[in-house]
């Protein structure tokens, strides 16, 4: 897996209720070549960086968001990924095996960011990382 920088929407993020990634990616416009405008070759990767807990039976939804602005109004949720509970969102999880991958669609907008949504919380701590990244199939240029 290739990590990029410019393509972090969340750094060890500390979540406690609702919010969007901190940062977002820039797809770049629709003249680009490339995976400028997603072609199911790039996925959201996270990390949980520090234990979640709360005080009842909390869960985190995340979903991939597009818009065609920058500032992220207008935002479409293109992905929503099913909720995990509290428990299973322990140090060094990966959110791939609990919910999936989280696969950018061919037809998205511009900019992408993600959207943290906390059921029956809020988190009393807990902090998740999640990353772009772009990855070919099994068998696919080995």
């Amino acid at each position: 897996m290739i990590l990029d920088k410019q393509n972090e929407l969340s750094n060890a993020q500390v979540l406690t209720a609702s919010a969007a990634s901190v940062n977002q990616i820039d797809l770049g416009p629709p003249a680009y070549t490339g995976n400028s405008k997603g072609n199911s070759k790039g996925a959201i990767a996270f990390n949980v960086d520090a234990d979640f807990a709360a005080a009842g039976a909390a869960t985190l939804q995340i979903g991939l968001r597009s818009s065609p602005n920058a500032d992220m109004s207008n935002a479409v949720v293109a992905l929503l990924l099913p909720a995990v509970p509290v428990a299973s969102l322990k140090r060094g999880a990966s959110l791939a095996k609990l919910m999936g991958e989280l696969p950018v669609p061919a037809r998205v907008s511009r900019y992408l960011d993600v959207f943290y949504t906390v059921e029956n919380g809020p988190f009393t701590t807990g902090a998740i990382s999640a990353r772009f990244t772009i990855y070919q199939p099994n068998g696919v240029g080995a």
